[in-house]
């Protein structure tokens, strides 16, 4: 569909329908050579370094980091019935996204946690993982309810869990 026109043909301007004043896409540059990827400072009260808190670097999600985190979070079960459902595999989330968000503060490129950290990391304070975890999952768009989209399945079938 063009601004000059509808998908089934009739010609109408829909620029006269923009919001006045707005900016509008015209080209997928315009889009595809900014940097839009949020980031924020969190300082860490558990995690003291000689004696004072540590600040952390946290940095959103790109669009294909999220969809693989979920991809990787996501683990099929057979429910009590023996039909194969999806959840989420809660097993260190929290550690798993605050390793993909904590970035080096001199290279923001450099994750500060190794993948094979997570275990290890998810053995720390849940307080000081659930404040870097939010705000991570703040910068990175994930809610509550992407959560629960998750476990659909699960929590549409109340014998839920493997069996």
């Amino acid at each position: 569909m063009s601004a000059k026109g509808t998908s089934s043909g009739a010609s109408r301007d829909l620029r006269a329908t923009a919001p006045p004043g707005a900016t509008l896409l015209e080209d997928e540059n315009d889009v595809l050579g900014i940097d839009d990827i949020g980031s924020e400072w969190v300082t860490v009260p558990e995690w003291k370094k000689n004696g004072k808190p540590q600040t952390l670097l946290v940095v959103g999600m790109t669009g294909k980091e999220r969809d693989a985190w979920e991809d990787t979070r996501t683990i099929e079960k057979r429910n009590r019935k023996g039909k194969v459902v999806s959840a989420v595999d809660m097993h260190n989330l929290r550690a798993s996204l605050v390793q993909l968000s904590v970035r080096h503060p001199d290279d923001v490129q450099k994750r500060v946690f190794a993948l094979v950290s997570v275990d290890r990391l998810g053995n720390q304070s849940a307080a000081a993982l659930e404040r870097v975890f939010d705000v991570a999952r703040h910068l990175s768009g994930l809610t509550d309810q992407d959560i629960d989209e998750l476990t659909e399945d699960i929590k549409a079938d109340p014998s839920g869990g493997s069996g």
